[in-house]
Order: C-alpha cells, then sequence, then structure tokens
C-alpha cells in the first residue's frame, strides 16, 4: 500500500465501492468495529457484495445494539478487525470509496485500525454523500440516509445494518446524481451559457468569484499535489464574514508582483506572515490565484516582514513608527530582543519605561492568545474567539476547553452549541455523551426563545433536540427527564397530554410577572389623587367618579376627544392601564393630559423606555427626564438589576412607552422594582412587531382582561396631512398604501425590481439625492431593511454605503468589516460594563491604530472598545427594520422586494413605515409591497402569562409532583 493518504472528492466516478460500519460507539478513541459491509459498482451497476461481523474484543454496550440489532453472542466466533479489514481493501481495488457521513465517522475507523495495524494509509479517495445531500438538497430539514431514501421512494426497511444501509445508500447516490445532472442541464439551457462541469454536473469555476449576494464560494479541494507559500500579508482586498471566504494580496519570495490568495482565511490581520498550503488556479476573469487550503500563522524571519509584523497594531505601543525603528536597530534580532532582553529597546529614540512595559504586557499576552489559536484552529475553531476565550478563562482557557467544551456555548458570547460541539467531536467526545445532550437540549430552548417562545412544547423540543444532536429519541427523552430531575429545566403541565418545557429563568420571568401584576393591581395606591377620589366616591356613592378632564385641557389648551378623555379619566383611577393607539391617533398628548393630572395633584413621576432613544423622544414630548428601563432599573454587572424587592424605585407613578418590545423576562425585573404602591401605565402601539425577546407581554396583558385597557384609533386632522400616517393605517387595515409621489407628499415610492439596481438607488438617495433636497446630513437618513442577509439586506447594504459615504481612512478590522471614524455603528448585545444596550447607535469617534482601540460617541457619551470587541459592533448606516424599534428617525429609505418574502408580513411594514418622522422612500416593486401587506400568518409564541393571569394555570411545576 502506497504512502498516501486518499483526499475527499466531489465529482462522480461510475467505479465505486459503497462502504457503511456498525461499531460499538462513536468514539474514535475507545469503539471499535462490529460489521463492515460494501457493495462495488461498475459502470454504475452493482457487480459484487462484500458483508461480515467483526469480534470487536469487547463487550457491546445495550445502546449500540438498540440501534444496530448486533448483540455479544451474535459476534462471539466472527473474526476481528485486523484480519477483516484487508480483505475489505482488497475488494475495493482501490475505487473510490463513498458512503453516508464517512467523512466525520466511517473513514476515521478506516484510517485508524489500517494506521494500528498495518502502518500504512488508506489510499482511496472518497465521496460523503451526507455533504452532498446537504449542498443538493438544502430545502430538506433533515439529511439522514432514511430521510433520503423517504425523498427518492427508496425503502428503508433493514436500516442500520450495515449492508442494508449500503445498498440503501447507492441507490440514493446514484438518484442524486442523476438529479444534479438534469439540474445543470436545465440551468444551461435556461441562461444560454455552457459552464465547464465535471461528471457530476457541478460547474467547476462556480464559486471563483462573488456571486450576486456579494458572498464568494471557496472552490473545491483540489485532487493535485499541495504546495506551501510562505508570505507577509499586505492588504486585505475582500472578507465575507459570514462564510469566511477571504481575498488576500501577499508578498512572497522570489515573487515580483503581490501574490492574490483566496480561501477561508477569517481574521488574518494586515503584516501577518502565514504558512499557506493549497495550490495555483487560473481564473477566467481574475488571473493566476493561489487557493489556500489550510493555512496557519507563524513569526516573520525577514527585516520587513517583522517590522510589517510589529507595525499592523497586534502589539500595544507599537505603530508603524516605532516599528520601523525597532527594526532599523535590532534587524532581524527584533524578536529575540522583545522576547529575551525587551529592557534594550530602551535603546531606540522615543520608547522609554511606560512604552517597554506595555509592550512586554501586550506581547505576552499576544504568545498567550497565540496558544488558545493555535490550539482553537487545530479543532476547527475561527481564531476569531481566542481573545474572548482567553479574556474568560486566562491561561487556563486550553484546560477548561478540553475538560468541557460544551461550556463555551454558556460563557462566551457569540459561541453557540455548533461551535463548541465541533471542538468536543475533535476532543473525541461521543455523540451521545449525557454532557452532549444536555448542552444540545439547552440550545434548542435558547433557540427557540431567540424565536419569541418562553416555553417549548415536549414533543417540539425532543423533536427538534434530535434532530440537532443527530442522536436517538430515547436518549433525548431520558437526558430531557434528568435535567427536570435535576432541576436544570422546568416542566408545566398545560393539557391532557401536553407539557410545556421551561428553561429556569423563562419560567421564573413569566410566573414572577403573574404574580406581581396580580399583587401590584391588588394593593391600593398611596398618593393624594388616589385618595382624594376614593373619598368622593365613598362620599357620593358615584364608583365611575374621576377627575374633571376640562381642567386639564384648558391648563394645557388642548382639546381631547371622548376616548382620550376617558384615558385620561381611567388613568387617576386605575393601579394598572394599557394605553395603545397608532401613529396620529394621539398618544403623545394623551400621555401628556395624564401627567398634566397626576402633577396637579403633586403625584411624583418616573418615565422610561426600552431604547435609549425612545426615551429621548419621551423626554423631549413630556418635558419631563425619561431613562432607559436598564438605567432605571440601575443594571450593574455582575449582580444584575440593583432596583428590585429589597431596593424598589421611589415614586408613585411610572409610565413606559413603547411598551411592545419589552419582553417576559425585562418586565419580571421592572416589577420586581416597583412597590405595592405605585401606579404603572403602560403605552405601545399593539400592531407593531412584538418583542425580540422572548414572550408577547403587551398583547397578553391587553387580552388577559385583568387591567384597564385604553384603544385610540381616531387618526387628528393634523395628522391626516401625512401619507406616512395614513399609509400606515391602511396597511394595518389590510389596504395597499398610496404609491402615487408627488412634490408636496412625505412618502415615495421607486419601483425597482433588480435586487442590484435597488441598492445602487438606496445608495443614490442616501448619498446625494435626500440629503441635498432636505438638506439633511447623510449621517440621519436611516436604511430599513427586513433582512440581515441577502443582496438588500443589511450586511450588503452597510458595505455599498460605507464605501460610499466613508471609504478611505485607517480603520480596525473585525470578522471582515473595517470600523474607521464617522462610520455610524449599532451596539448589538447589552454591556452592562459599558452601560451600552442592544440597538444603541453611535458614530466612530476615534480611532487608535497602535493601541488597538476606537471609540464610540453614543448621544454624547464616549465609550470604547478593545479589537476584540469589536463583534459587539455592527455598521448601521442599514439596520434591520427589527433593530429598528422604538426609534424613530428624520428620513427613512426602506427596500421591500421579492427577495425578502420569507419575512414580508405586515406587522413588519407597518413598523418599518412608522419609524420614520418626515420623510419615507420605498424601494422595490408592488408586488412585493402587496405581499406582504396581506401576509399577516405570525406565528403564535409559546407564553402562558395570559393564562397565568387569568388563574387558569395550575400553581407549580411537574418537578414538585
Amino acid at each position: 500500500m502506497p504512502q498516501k493518504q486518499g483526499i475527499q472528492l466531489n465529482k462522480y466516478t461510475p467505479d465505486y465501492v459503497v462502504f457503511d460500519l456498525e461499531t460499538t460507539g462513536i468514539s474514535r478513541t475507545f469503539d471499535e468495529v462490529v460489521e463492515i459491509s460494501a457493495v462495488k459498482v461498475r459502470s454504475g451497476q452493482v457487480v459484487d457484495e462484500f458483508s461480515t461481523l467483526v469480534n470487536p474484543g469487547r463487550h457491546i454496550p445495550a445502546g449500540a445494539s438498540q440501534v444496530n440489532g448486533i448483540t455479544d453472542q451474535m459476534v462471539a466466533d466472527c473474526p476481528l478487525f485486523s484480519q477483516v479489514l484487508q480483505e475489505f481493501l482488497n475488494f475495493t481495488e482501490g475505487l473510490t470509496l463513498v458512503g453516508h457521513n464517512i467523512a466525520s465517522f466511517d473513514m476515521k475507523f478506516i484510517w485508524r485500525d489500517a494506521e494500528k495495524y498495518y502502518g500504512e494509509l488508506v489510499p482511496n479517495d472518497y465521496v460523503d454523500t451526507l455533504k452532498v445531500a446537504r449542498r443538493h438538497l438544502s430545502e430538506l430539514p433533515r439529511h439522514r440516509l432514511v430521510d433520503l431514501a423517504e425523498y427518492y421512494g427508496i425503502s428503508p426497511e433493514g436500516a442500520h445494518r450495515a449492508l442494508n444501509d449500503c445498498r440503501m445508500n447507492q441507490q440514493v447516490y446514484e438518484r442524486m446524481v442523476a438529479e444534479m445532472r438534469k439540474k445543470r442541464a436545465i440551468q444551461h439551457e435556461y441562461t444560454g451559457r455552457k459552464a465547464e462541469t465535471d461528471n457530476t454536473g457541478v460547474s467547476k469555476t462556480e464559486g471563483n468569484a462573488a456571486d450576486r449576494n456579494g458572498i464568494a464560494k471557496q472552490s473545491a479541494k483540489p485532487a493535485h499535489p499541495t504546495v506551501t507559500l510562505r508570505g507577509v500579508v499586505e492588504r486585505i482586498t475582500y472578507q465575507n464574514p459570514e462564510n469566511g471566504y477571504t481575498v488576500l494580496k501577499c508578498a512572497v519570495k522570489n515573487h515580483k508582483d503581490l501574490v492574490t490568495v483566496i480561501g477561508s482565511l477569517l481574521d488574518v490581520n494586515v503584516g501577518s506572515v502565514l504558512l499557506i498550503y493549497g495550490n495555483w488556479k487560473v481564473d477566467s476573469k481574475y488571473g493566476r490565484q493561489f487557493v489556500a487550503e489550510t493555512w496557519e500563522e507563524t513569526l516573520p524571519a525577514t527585516i520587513y516582514g517583522i517590522e510589517k509584523y510589529l507595525g499592523s497594531g497586534l502589539i500595544k505601543g507599537v505603530g508603524p513608527k516605532f516599528a520601523k525603528r525597532i527594526v532599523g536597530l535590532f534587524g532581524t534580532e527584533t524578536l529575540d530582543v522583545i522576547e529575551c532582553e525587551i529592557s534594550r529597546l530602551k535603546e531606540v529614540e522615543g520608547i522609554g519605561e511606560k512604552r517597554i512595559r506595555q509592550i512586554k504586557e501586550s506581547w505576552q499576552k499576544q504568545k498567550e492568545i497565540k496558544n488558545v489559536m493555535l490550539f482553537l484552529q487545530d479543532h476547527g475553531v475561527s481564531t476569531a474567539y481566542a481573545a474572548k476565550i482567553y479574556r474568560q478563562y486566562g491561561n487556563e482557557s486550553i484546560e477548561k476547553v478540553k475538560e468541557n467544551p460544551f461550556r463555551l456555548a454558556d460563557d462566551i458570547w457569540g459561541i453557540g452549541f455548533r461551535t463548541a460541539d465541533g471542538i468536543a467531536q475533535k476532543l473525541g467526545f461521543e455523540k451521545e455523551a449525557f454532557v452532549r445532550l444536555r448542552s444540545g437540549i439547552l440550545y434548542t430552548l435558547s433557540s427557540l426563545a431567540d424565536e419569541g417562545h418562553v416555553y417549548a412544547r415536549k414533543k417540539q423540543l425532543i423533536d427538534r433536540a434530535t434532530e440537532l444532536l443527530e442522536a436517538e429519541e430515547s436518549s433525548v427523552i431520558m437526558t430531557l427527564d434528568q435535567m427536570m430531575a435535576d432541576q436544570d429545566l422546568f416542566g408545566q403541565k398545560i393539557a391532557e397530554e401536553e407539557q410545556a418545557i421551561y428553561l429556569p429563568a423563562f419560567y421564573y420571568a413569566e410566573t414572577g410577572t403573574a404574580g406581581k401584576l396580580k399583587r401590584l393591581l391588588e394593593a391600593p395606591a398611596e398618593d393624594l389623587l388616589w385618595k382624594s377620589l376614593m373619598a368622593a366616591r365613598e362620599k357620593t356613592g358615584n364608583q365611575e367618579l374621576s377627575i374633571d378632564v376640562r381642567k386639564i385641557e384648558q391648563k394645557l389648551q388642548m382639546e381631547y376627544d371622548e376616548v382620550q378623555a376617558e384615558a385620561i379619566r381611567q388613568a387617576a383611577t386605575c393601579k394598572v392601564m394599557v394605553l395603545t393607539g397608532g401613529p396620529g391617533t394621539g398618544k403623545t398628548t394623551t400621555v401628556r393630559g395624564i401627567i398634566s393630572a397626576y402633577q396637579t395633584f403633586g403625584l411624583n413621576i418616573l418615565l422610561a423606555a426600552p431604547t435609549g432613544r425612545a426615551a429621548k423622544r419621551m423626554t423631549e414630548a413630556t418635558g419631563l427626564e425619561a431613562k432607559t428601563l436598564h438605567r432605571l432599573l440601575e443594571a450593574k454587572p455582575p449582580e444584575g438589576y440593583q432596583k428590585n424587592e429589597e431596593n424598589p424605585l421611589e415614586g408613585d407613578v411610572l409610565i413606559v412607552d413603547e411598551c411592545s418590545m419589552i419582553d417576559i423576562v425585562l418586565m419580571n425585573a421592572l416589577l420586581r422594582a416597583i412597590p405595592p404602591h405605585m401606579r404603572l401605565v403602560l403605552v405601545g402601539d399593539i400592531d407593531q412587531l412584538p418583542s425580540v425577546g422572548a414572550g408577547n407581554v403587551l398583547r397578553d396583558l391587553m387580552d388577559s382582561g385583568v387591567c384597564k385597557v385604553v384603544r385610540l384609533t381616531k387618526i387628528f386632522r393634523q395628522a391626516q396631512s401625512s401619507r406616512i400616517i395614513m399609509n400606515a393605517h391602511r396597511i394595518n387595515e389590510g389596504l395597499l398604501p398610496d404609491l402615487s409621489n408627488g412634490k408636496t407628499t412625505d412618502f415615495f415610492f421607486t419601483e425597482k425590481e433588480d435586487p442590484e439596481e435597488a441598492v445602487a438607488e438606496i445608495v443614490n438617495l442616501v448619498q446625494t439625492k435626500l440629503s441635498r433636497y432636505y438638506q439633511t446630513p447623510s449621517s440621519q437618513i436611516q436604511v430599513l431593511t427586513p433582512m440581515q442577509k441577502g443582496v438588500v439586506g443589511a450586511t450588503n447594504l452597510n458595505l455599498a454605503l460605507q464605501a460610499a459615504l466613508n471609504p478611505t481612512g485607517d480603520g480596525l478590522r473585525r470578522s471582515g468589516y473595517i470600523f474607521r471614524v464617522n462610520d455610524k455603528v449599532m451596539q448589538i448585545r447589552n454591556n452592562y460594563d459599558k452601560e451600552i444596550f442592544n440597538g444603541d447607535i453611535g458614530i466612530v469617534a476615534s480611532v487608535d491604530i497602535q493601541g488597538r482601540t476606537l471609540q464610540v460617541d453614543f448621544d454624547g457619551h464616549l465609550i470604547e472598545y478593545d479589537a476584540s470587541e469589536l463583534d459587539e459592533l455592527v455598521h448601521a448606516y442599514a439596520t434591520t427594520i427589527h433593530k429598528a424599534q422604538g426609534s424613530e428617525y428624520p428620513i427613512v429609505v426602506m427596500p421591500v422586494l421579492m427577495n425578502h418574502y420569507v419575512m414580508l408580513q405586515r406587522n413588519l411594514i407597518y413598523t418599518g413605515i412608522t419609524r420614520a418622522k418626515k420623510i419615507l422612500v420605498l424601494v422595490g416593486t408592488k408586488k412585493a409591497i402587496s405581499y406582504a401587506v396581506h401576509h399577516v400568518t405570525v406565528n403564535r409564541r409559546n407564553t402562558l402569562l395570559k393564562e397565568r393571569l387569568q388563574g387558569e394555570i395550575q400553581k407549580g411545576t411537574d418537578n414538585d409532583r
């Protein structure tokens, strides 16, 4: 056998061998093969079969027997794998091996045992039908072999026995190949272009350049010998943060011009010295390129490389200027000097003790981070997380990751279960290990919470977790039962055969919200207005008695309609009240009347809103200070909110605006801080999008009937002149908006069907047309879009708008983006240390290339970010409509195309339109707008707050029974 290991292919050959293994478990460290079978194919036809049971030399666990039906008795007299493996390899005759999930499973056992028994590698190339299916049949929810067999109408009978699986997979593979060829032929006929294809019909040049979405795909791994390049990164031409595809320009020895390198090279920095393994190719459009398969970062060896490396900003205290001076003095010994004799840096002009300490500290930290990076890179993890992991665990990073990689998903923001699971698999964690199944169930519940669900129905959770984990359903059920026994999860019976499963935080939030609201409603207020009205009602016997709204109208020189007046009267006598209504219906003027009524009787009034912009608008409208809910509750990590039952808010009444944004966890925290005597007025537009976080608090509260709800519906005369407001109400009623343009209107529509043309038009509107005509800075014009991804998604629009509005200047790079002075950015997570919260928008005020930091101005608050913290920021020239909740902008530009059809629905478009204060421009098609207006299928969120408020849910959890 030659000393060459086969490689994974993405092409079809008519001669191949399908094979499958059954094993004692999933660990390549501990488990053994118990059955191996194969089907040989020549010219697309089955010509021979091979199958044998194997004595693993150890007990077969019950779980394995349950899956494949193979027991200790069945294999007792069978040959060992050391004998069988050679027979199998002889049977294959060196042909390509085909199997389902063999890249990460079966081939690993074959390679391991061939090297163990014979000291040699297996030369056969291989094709993984799981990966082929995921590419070709991406619309399928699951890609197990039995799922594919069902899809193609092939009987799955006898699944999980090796020979039956081989026969099944051979038919699936041939059907997929035939389908791929047919699909490619249709595409060629449709486009009128002939692409160079391999035998599967997959284009060889497909994915060389960025596609229409701005996403480039890495080309397939070359089958010929690998070439090694060592180069210094001069510049980063293109990076896609979603898939890691990168185009670099590298200075390489003996190459006159800079070499173009393409591949997955996310988080490489300018100045990095890379050792790149791959192959050359010539692209018809971009010329000669080097396709990177794998790469590693090394320390530079040349004077030029060392200077570039030090000057890149990786080491705090050393920028391009000092890098040149240091290397000019020490030459190729520079790095040894920094490592072993750092005090010698005093010999460099301008470097003193303070800077030396800074360089020493940064150099040591970089060394430790490099170790973490190398470890993670070996386990297939992006180095983007290295600094975060190091910041969390310090010098114990590698040890803690090895001990339990799943803790990363709990401890590190931005790392999810899938990333942690990938590390765990490479560390040899078994697929059905309890720690893995537990983490997967928690991840599934968290994912459902991200979709707005407070709980999961038990069957819903089991089905999703089983699919995610690709584990046996019985194993997931047993793990779930154990987690409930351990109080890791809570169960609540909601029907005869239905159970709600909660993460503890959401269970306590929902039950806490219901309980505290009930107590708040039951307790009397203690303010002068309440006492005066209650005394007057008792004296007169008139239980409807309230304040005289005419006096408030005279005081404010305002005329209220009957519904507004009723809202003011109800606010005087209610402990908890909801005020809702659309744009132009007078919510703000009604709130001012309510405040005036409270002020007349000397009530201490607190005002708050979920976001900084909403709080600022509230302050401007009322003349009173309004705080964000986080600041009102005095958020302080890691302790949490400082305002609570022991340290409640001080005041007589709390008025909260934009309440449709409040999720169940925040609502519970708010109610904890409200003392029993305090009044609560909740204001919001119920027709807007629900909260980004879990729950549907405002809707549940209104539907429960436990508190007074006043809904404003009349559109006032001054608002009727605004087509933005009138069209918002038309949309809410299921009618198409008036799209006729005119000089006096504030609502415009520009027809663009092609996404690329829509992007160009949006850039032109923001950069030139709107800013000039309305004399408004581009920074005051906000682009809102239904989705994050795609040509007209927020990610691509931000790249286009940054290139037009702020294209030059030094900046810090992170995950494929560059942040420059004057960039508009948004914070995308709550950071209590910095007191900046999800959705806050600011402007980059300064960038320190040498110190690897930047400062962002959030409405006068300067916040500093280290380079490793930049994944908390995104550009905000364009943002999703969801992220714009609670905000208003002078001018809004909003694309509405059928590319967004999966997100287009009435409340989304309604919310987007109502963010515009003065001017709105829709760019897209009438078809897409019509689709959105008539699409009202909003998924119901799993929440029991209404039922708990109504007393329909039994107290206590199933864990207690």
